[in-house]
């Protein structure tokens, strides 16, 4: 019996190249980062939310876990095998199966594209929503491969410029964070100027007009805030749900509106008069808050929302009912006594309204509260 010599370990690897470094281990982290706020934190948060509800954070806890495994295990076998190709060559030095480490290289690639298309679509997504562009499917795909055609080219002029460009990036959104937060910080604080409160109150109802046209064109209903006017519903908000729907070719048959009602009733006029007190104190809780000043600048109370934002941050909120006289509150409430309410409500849904929700004192007992909701259906 004889033995041969040991078969040479052959490295298919073979040789390294001889490669410039150009990202050193600041630009690495920057890169990291960049990838984390760029796509993963906003592109796919919310639909993981829509799935899971309020256990959303548990997705991201187990792949935090998860990612931290993986990034003590590539610690550890980087300094083993200083080579370039990642998981395939571990994969190989573990195994030495061709096939398990074409696998897993076809695995790493795959991941790759997926990651590469989502944040390419979510970024074509926003731009499109962002200038009010109607592409559709096609169209955001083909601005989704134009973006990543350009990140093609970068990163084929070299990694050191494709990396530099992307700190910039970094640093413009981790900006944008830190002013956003600034703003969260001192309007919790109430550092805000009177000014500044009332252009944020005036972008906020922007936005809200803006998205009653986004319920229009693509969603069934639309539940209204209690805060709102039989006009404000004429002239605002059935308009931008109009427009809405005329882009999508639907009618206001298919659509509901909703929305609940200050009432005000009750059995005599002694109980309707101190409902009424509690009805006051909470239109004046929301008339000063700046984000609902457009609806009452629409019935030229403007100065109201000013005087009310003032005595809250007083901390007079029990004082601030009595600004609220009957003229305003009629037009924020249905005030009437328990056997006019029902005809009160329907005069005032008739033809603008589809659904109702209304809320009785707890006194009037369920047979009453019944009956009137019964006339409250009927038709005439």
């Amino acid at each position: 019996m004889t033995t041969g010599a040991p078969a040479e370990e052959i490295d298919v690897n073979g040789p390294e190249p001889d490669l410039k470094r150009v990202m050193g281990s600041k630009l690495l982290l920057l890169f990291i980062v960049g990838d984390i706020l760029g796509t993963g934190v906003y592109a796919l948060t919310g639909d993981v939310a829509a799935e899971v509800g309020g256990a959303a954070w548990l997705p991201f806890l187990v792949a935090f876990a998860v990612a931290t495994v993986t990034a003590f295990s590539y610690l550890e076998l980087v300094t083993k095998y200083p080579q370039a190709a990642g998981a395939a060559l571990y994969t190989h030095k573990a195994f030495g199966i061709h096939f398990f480490t074409f696998l897993v290289a076809f695995v790493v690639m795959c991941s790759g594209i997926t990651s590469a298309s989502t944040a390419s679509r979510a970024f074509a997504s926003n731009l499109a929503e962002g200038f009010g562009l109607e592409l559709g499917n096609w169209g955001i795909v083909l601005i989704a491969l134009g973006f990543m055609t350009l990140v093609a080219i970068g990163n084929f002029r070299g990694v050191g410029e494709s990396v530099k460009a992307n700190v910039v990036l970094t640093l413009v959104e981790l900006v944008r964070q830190l002013v956003e937060r600034q703003c969260v910080r001192r309007m919790e604080q109430g550092d805000l100027s009177d000014e500044q409160i009332e252009a944020l109150g005036v972008t906020l109802m922007r936005l809200e007009e803006a998205m009653t046209e986004m319920c229009g064109e693509v969603a069934d209903g639309l539940l209204a805030h209690a805060f709102t006017t039989k006009r404000y519903f004429e002239e605002v908000t059935t308009p931008a749900l109009l427009r809405g729907m005329e882009r999508s070719g639907r009618k206001r048959s298919e659509f509901q509106l909703s929305c609940p009602l200050f009432v005000v009733t009750g059995n005599d006029e002694a109980e309707l008069a101190t409902n009424a007190i509690g009805t006051r104190k909470q239109i004046a809780f929301y008339a000063s808050t700046p984000a609902y000043r457009k609806v009452l600048e629409l019935h030229g109370w403007g100065d109201l929302q000013t005087d009310l934002h003032r005595m809250s941050k007083e901390g007079r909120w029990d004082a601030m009912g009595s600004l609220i006289d009957d003229e305003i509150l009629n037009e924020f409430a249905v005030v009437a006594p328990l056997n006019e309410v029902a005809r009160a409500v329907r005069d005032r849904c008739d033809g603008v309204i589809d659904r109702v929700m209304v809320g009785f004192p707890a006194s009037v007992e369920d047979a009453t509260v019944t009956a009137v909701l019964d006339e409250m259906r009927s038709v005439d």
